[in-house]
């Protein structure tokens, strides 16, 4: 039985590690900032996703290198949905903006999923949207009070490892306390055969 408990508790271990080691493949952006440079291929785009549960500021400043035209688009999770099967979406215009070389907004965000998108496509269809000439590089600087996740992202990863940790720490109590247990049960039978 001793055995067992030890298999199961390195298995459990090598799980949580497991994870971790996983987790970090991925990680989002720290709550604060983050900044950098992306190339952006024509008809493609670059985005963060944005997880908010409480009213949060948001500051953006993008700079498109030589001047070149692109489009910031803002828009909630079904409609990044539909944006990213190249279906019908809707902006949202206080946010956003079509053909700019440069972008600096502060936004306040109440809730939910936003996406902050750097478009280098023929994409919204609306009169005023830059027309790509190839692709772009663009230097970015967002800050927040919240985790930023560069697009595509994780989607809700971060909300399934919690869960496995907890699970896996709790896995780990339960053969902690039933060795207790088990160990309590033996000395008093011991004890019982000794009487």
């Amino acid at each position: 039985m001793r055995k067992d408990h030890r298999t199961i508790l390195v298995w459990t271990t090598l799980f949580v590690l497991l994870l971790l080691v996983n987790f970090s493949k991925a990680p989002p952006v720290k709550a604060g900032q983050t900044s950098g440079t992306v190339e952006i291929a024509a008809g493609d785009y670059y985005g963060w996703r944005l997880d908010i549960v409480v009213p949060s500021q948001v500051e953006v400043e993008l700079v498109s290198a030589n001047n070149t035209s692109i489009d910031v688009l803002v828009v909630d999770q079904n409609n990044y949905t539909r944006f990213s099967n190249l279906e019908d979406f809707e902006f949202i215009a206080s946010h956003s903006a079509l053909s700019v070389a440069n972008f600096t907004a502060n936004m306040t965000i109440l809730s939910g999923t936003v996406y902050i998108i750097v478009d280098n496509s023929d994409r919204p269809a609306v009169q005023g949207a830059a027309t790509p000439s190839g692709p772009v590089q663009v230097e970015y600087w967002l800050g927040s009070s919240f985790d930023l996740h560069a697009v595509p992202g994780t989607g809700n990863a971060w909300l399934v490892y919690v869960i496995l940790g907890a699970v896996a720490v709790t896995f780990v109590v339960v053969i902690v306390l039933t060795r207790m247990a088990t160990k309590e049960y033996r000395e008093r039978r011991r004890r019982q055969r000794n009487s």
